[in-house]
């Protein structure tokens, strides 16, 4: 469950030019252990201990729900030691007068280190995490609609990650990119415009797939929590379904 977590969180925090330490972002190393965090204590935090959520399409958006809205940066850290707990940032020491605001995050190598002071945009973060939560949980604005585009841009980054696929099915956006690039040589204009033209002409299948993410549907005669998998080339739109993602 973790691999698909930060991946997805790798990306929603690289298009927004926070996943980079050196700019007051979150790195990898800290967004592993929120990720660690979240997951160990999920199910503790929500009073179900037996009961373990696999839908990873719910648990991105309590991961966003959490770091978000929930957890109270000013007093409290984190730890993925001992199965992931809470702490008092001042009673660990990594209270900052200066920048009350920052998430600690302890180091499970150098239990005395906090990974999270250097992280002095995590304001930004965490607002952009309470809009993710937001627009992730708000009602279904067409039949069909992806929720995860809402928050993740189809750029070049993502387009150039169709290139690196094998399957057959990537065939022909494969091609789509390759006349792009060759119309934009014969014409002087630059390269790099090619992966932003295709960005466009995938399918919205075409999207997910490359960012490794599916998607299920909840169907409104189905009990709670009852997820059935969609269908290929169902055209019955009688029963009203509220889309979902799943991670793969």
């Amino acid at each position: 469950q973790i691999k698909p977590l930060v991946m997805i969180l790798k990306i929603f925090l690289q298009q927004r030019e926070l996943n980079e330490v050196y700019s007051g972002g979150i790195g990898s190393y800290a967004l592993i252990i929120m990720v660690s965090v979240f997951l160990m204590t999920h199910e503790k935090r929500l009073g179900r201990a037996e009961q373990i959520e696999k839908c990873l399409g719910i648990l991105l958006v309590d991961f966003f729900d959490l770091y978000g809205n929930i957890l109270n940066m000013h007093e409290v850290g984190i730890s993925c030691r001992k199965g992931g707990f809470f702490y008092n940032k001042e009673d660990y020491g990594f209270h900052s007068v200066e920048r009350p605001w920052l998430l600690s995050i302890e180091d499970p190598r150098d239990t005395e280190s906090d990974i999270g002071k250097n992280s002095f945009n995590i304001q930004k973060v965490r607002s952009a995490f309470q809009f993710a939560h937001t627009w992730l949980t708000s009602p279904e604005a067409e039949v069909g609609e992806m929720f995860l585009m809402r928050i993740i841009r189809m750029d070049g980054v993502l387009v150039k990650r169709l290139e690196k696929k094998t399957s057959v099915g990537y065939s022909n956006a494969k091609q789509q990119v390759r006349q792009s690039t060759s119309q934009l040589d014969s014409g002087g204009k630059n390269q790099n415009l090619a992966s932003n033209v295709n960005a466009t002409s995938l399918t919205p299948k075409e999207k997910m797939e490359i960012m490794g993410v599916t998607t299920v549907s909840i169907s409104s005669e189905s009990e709670e929590g009852e997820i059935s998998e969609s269908e290929e080339g169902n055209g019955d739109q009688s029963s009203k379904r509220r889309k979902v993602i799943v991670l793969d």
